[in-house]
């Protein structure tokens, strides 16, 4: 199995949007809730 990591708010929304299948997110502690909902929206 190939493990591919993802970095930044805005790749990961592009992987989203684009269809990718995705595992596993990790949030840096002290982000605001709005900037999540902007990656998942």
């Amino acid at each position: 199995m190939e493990t591919e990591v993802i970095v930044g708010r805005h790749a990961v929304r592009e992987a989203i949007q684009t269809g990718h299948a995705i595992n596993k997110v990790l949030i840096q502690e002290g982000v605001k809730k709005q900037q999540i909902e902007d990656i998942l929206n």
